[in-house]
Formats: structure tokens, C-alpha cells, sequence
């Protein structure tokens, strides 16, 4: 009975962990195993077993065997280029798979020639840019401020506020490829994945933290 009693309480330990879990996967699959040790507890623990409870708990496993299934079906059916497996498993390491790809599937690879202009100041901020191979400059007035190295987010204001004028131009010093997303798309893709707006915002307060660090000034 000790054992039984332990047992009850570890099934209600793992719902409990399972609310502290931010990975879906392993969110059911906690969710399952709590189950089982409620249907065992319930079928062993009583003079009879508690069938309620007990056909509950199916219940909630078939929910959640469902919801694996899809999960894997997704994460089996992402294909990314080699372009895009790299920023999933550095830039974007704190991103699913699956959220990785609706990001790249949103976006669009653009490439930049040597003094290719990149940015316009003056303009609206149309799109947010995550450099991934080159090297660009920001100019203020035609006066170079300073070289980015990828990876670098330009445009990155823009995740916060939807509409802002560049005061600064930013052109191509070397051949460059950039993933460019519309803002507007891009804030439409927050309101359905918070997950992948906050990683956005984290990754761009802390280039400016690293910014403010050298000294830099503050660029698009």
C-alpha cells in the first residue's frame, strides 16, 4: 500500500512538471507516464477499481499519443537546406524544428553584390534582415559608422514597432546573403507563435547589449 501511496503521488508530480515544461514533445510524453501510474494506482489502491478515474486516464493517453504522433509526423516531414539546418541549429537553436521552418518558410534569401545598397535611409522599415554571409557597412549621411559581420540582425527595431524610417543606410562591402522577412508577415507570424517572437527579441537586445558594450552606435 506505501508503494501505491507513492505511486499516486508521483503521477500528480509529473502533471505537475509537465506545466513546466515549455517542449511539447516531452510534455505529453510526461503526461502519459503520469497516466499510467494513475491508472495503477487506481486499479490497485481501492477495494475495486476506480473505473472512472481509470477510463479518464485512457483517455488523456489517447489525447496524448495523438498529439506525439502528429509532433513526429511534423518534425519528420522539415527539410531544410543546408543554409537553413546551420541557423536552426546555432542562431536558432532555441526554436523547434517545426518553428525554425515557418520562420524560413515566411522569409526569402536574398543576395547582395560589393556596394550593393541593403538598406535606404529615410525609408520605412519594410523588412528585418539576419545576415548570414558577408560583410555590410551602416552610413550615416555617407559617412561609414561601422562594418557588421554575419550574423548580424538589420532592421531588428522593426520586431518592436511595425513602421519606423531608417536613419541610416546600410551597403554590401562584399558579396552577402542575408534571410529577409516582411515585417507585416512577420508580426502576423507572432500572434500565432510567441515562442518565436521572443527568441527574435531576446537574440536582438542582445546584439545591442554587445553593441553598447564596444560602443557602437545604434544602426537600423
Amino acid at each position: 500500500m506505501e508503494f501505491l501511496s507513492v505511486l499516486g503521488n508521483f503521477s500528480y508530480l509529473l502533471v505537475a512538471i509537465s506545466f513546466a515544461v515549455k517542449e511539447m514533445f516531452w510534455l505529453r510524453v510526461l503526461s502519459i507516464l503520469a497516466s499510467v501510474c494513475g491508472i495503477i494506482f487506481n486499479t490497485y489502491a481501492f477495494p475495486t477499481p476506480l473505473w472512472f478515474a481509470i477510463n479518464w486516464n485512457l483517455l488523456f493517453m489517447a489525447i496524448n499519443f495523438a498529439h506525439i504522433a502528429l509532433l513526429v509526423r511534423d518534425r519528420l516531414s522539415v527539410q531544410f537546406t543546408p543554409e537553413e539546418d546551420f541557423l536552426a541549429s546555432s542562431f536558432f537553436k532555441r526554436l523547434t524544428r517545426v518553428e525554425a521552418m515557418k520562420l524560413f518558410r515566411l522569409g526569402k534569401w536574398e543576395s547582395y553584390a560589393g556596394d550593393e545598397i541593403v538598406h535606404d535611409s529615410g525609408k520605412t522599415a519594410g523588412k528585418v534582415m539576419l545576415l548570414c554571409h558577408g560583410q555590410v557597412e551602416v552610413l550615416r549621411g555617407g559617412q561609414a559608422l561601422r562594418k557588421l559581420h554575419s550574423p548580424y540582425i538589420i532592421g531588428g527595431s522593426a520586431l518592436v514597432m511595425k513602421q519606423r524610417e531608417h536613419a541610416e543606410s546600410v551597403v554590401a562591402r562584399s558579396d552577402a546573403r542575408a534571410m529577409a522577412w516582411d515585417v507585416e508577415a512577420l508580426h502576423a507570424l507572432f500572434a500565432k507563435e510567441p515562442s518565436i517572437k521572443s527568441h527574435l527579441e531576446d537574440l536582438f537586445v542582445i546584439q545591442l547589449t554587445v553593441e553598447e558594450g564596444q560602443g557602437a552606435v545604434t544602426a537600423t
